[in-house]
C-alpha cells in the first residue's frame, strides 16, 4: 500500500448518549510529545479540580483521584528528567568518570527496555 493513498485510522467512540462519531486517531512516534500530551491532559484536570475546590470540598473520591493525578505528575515529571538525560550524551565518553559511565550505560538500558515494551 502507498503512504500517499494510506487513508488515517479512525476510531469509533461512543458517546454518552449512545450515538457514535468518527474521530481521527493519529500516531506519535515521539516519546517528548507524548510526554508533552500527557503532562497538557494532567495539567487540565487540575485545573479543574482547582477551580471546583474554590467553591467546594472534595468527597473522598475526588481526593483520590487528585492524589492519582499529582503521582502521575510526578512519575512523568522523572520520565521527561531521565529521557532528557538520555539525550544529553557526551561528545567524548573518555573524560567521564566510570560511575558517570555506568550511569550513562544504565539509562540508556532502561530506555531501551521501555521501548521494547
Amino acid at each position: 500500500m502507498d503512504e500517499e493513498n494510506r487513508q488515517p485510522k479512525r476510531l469509533i467512540i461512543p458517546q454518552r448518549n449512545n450515538s457514535r462519531a468518527a474521530q481521527t486517531v493519529t500516531r506519535v512516534n515521539s516519546v517528548s510529545s507524548l510526554l508533552d500530551g500527557a503532562l497538557a491532559t494532567l495539567a487540565e484536570q487540575l485545573d479543574k479540580l482547582a477551580i471546583k475546590s474554590r467553591f467546594a470540598e472534595f468527597d473522598e473520591k475526588e481526593a483520590k483521584v487528585l492524589q492519582g493525578y499529582i503521582r502521575s505528575l510526578v512519575e512523568l515529571s522523572k520520565e521527561q528528567r531521565e529521557h532528557e538525560k538520555a539525550d544529553k550524551m557526551p561528545e567524548d565518553l573518555a573524560k567521564l568518570t566510570n560511575e558517570e559511565l555506568l550511569e550513562l550505560a544504565n539509562a540508556k538500558l532502561v530506555e531501551q527496555k521501555k521501548q521494547n515494551s
